[in-house]
């Protein structure tokens, strides 16, 4: 029952289903233990049943329910200049504008202070005139240069010493008879 009255209302996001597939959707999971046994697995969308079914306790409150994000058109946005996920550089924009890789993995994988969905216009995230300039990420990390000490010449070819030496014996000690 949806009454935008009532604060209390959930709404369960719509269209979610699990990464296995349509017949995995909230209604299954309000099923039997579905929640407790699966709820935290099978992301589909950027959310587990845990998060998207108001049976598990996730869903919203809210008189809007939350919709998928929406990719922008070129011409408005620009993605983040240089970002990829934090799987690596094959995971950026690029890969992200693939079908159902936003809404799959979007919400993960933050890298450079963002995930895809905030990076790439394909996921809903860049910049646009509304949302000026996001900063750049950070250059990747690149070794500092070392610099070798100087080697120095080995030491003079002197002969060894020979070991080990030999000294005269230090005679021993004698008792003295003036002692009292």
């Amino acid at each position: 029952t949806e009454n935008d009255d009532d604060p209390s209302t959930c709404y369960d996001f719509p269209g979610w289903y699990d990464y296995d597939g349509p017949e995995y959707d909230c209604n299954f999971y309000a099923l039997d233990a579905h929640c407790a046994f699966y709820g935290n697995s099978f992301a589909n969308f950027g959310a587990t049943a845990n998060v998207a079914c108001c049976a598990c306790g996730g869903g919203t409150t809210t008189s809007e329910p939350p919709v998928p994000p929406v990719p922008r058109p070129p011409e408005e946005c620009t993605d983040v200049p240089g970002w990829y996920d934090s799987d690596g550089a094959d995971f950026d924009c690029a890969f992200y504008a693939e079908e159902g890789n936003c809404a799959t993995f979007g919400y993960g994988f933050e890298n450079f202070g963002y995930t895809a969905n905030e990076a790439c216009c394909a996921c809903g995230g860049g910049k646009t005139d509304e949302n000026p300039s996001p900063p750049p990420p950070p250059p990747p990390r690149t070794p500092s240069p070392t610099t070798l000490a100087p080697i120095t010449p080995s030491p003079t070819s002197a002969p060894p010493t020979p070991s080990p030496t030999t000294a005269p014996p230090t005679p021993a000690p004698t008792e003295n008879d003036d002692d009292p």
